[in-house]
């Protein structure tokens, strides 16, 4: 029950499959029983990549459901992790898996605030067009439609 630096921590019940990996500075503590964690072996799997895989890995989740005989709640127990399957690539190719995922979502972040940034001017010219309409400073009288 013991959680160690580095462990990855994946949580069981209700909203199953978020993860989190214990940073290295932090001291020792005890396990949460809605938690499950794992420790791996970093010569063949990296604690990232792991994280990655559980998080956003859409065969994952349906893997874990399938194996789970959850009814109302989604769970996952610690012998439906371990008849998940998880490809597993040479730790070089885990790492430039993890690096392009990086870029990508740095890629879409970009994007996101992008659009952000015009959604966010669109409301002002809208507000500021309002304000004008009201206080007189634009006629719209003639634009009405009859």
């Amino acid at each position: 029950f013991e959680v160690f630096s580095g462990d990855i921590l994946i949580t069981s019940r209700g909203t199953i499959g978020r993860c989190a990996i214990v940073p290295e500075d932090n001291e020792t503590g005890v396990l949460h029983p809605c938690l499950i964690r794992l420790q791996v072996e970093p010569n063949i799997v990296l604690n990232n990549y792991i994280k990655w895989y559980i998080q956003e890995s859409e065969c994952f989740k349906e893997s874990v459901i399938f194996e789970s005989d959850a009814t109302t709640i989604e769970v996952i127990y610690i012998d439906t992790l371990r008849n998940v399957y998880i490809p597993l690539p040479s730790v070089d190719d885990q790492q430039t898996i993890l690096y392009y995922f990086d870029i990508e979502a740095g890629k879409l972040d970009q994007t996101i605030q992008m659009i952000q940034n015009v959604i966010d001017q669109i409301f002002e010219y809208r507000t500021t067009l309002i304000s004008e309409v009201v206080t007189g400073k634009i006629d719209v009288r003639d634009e009405a439609i009859p």
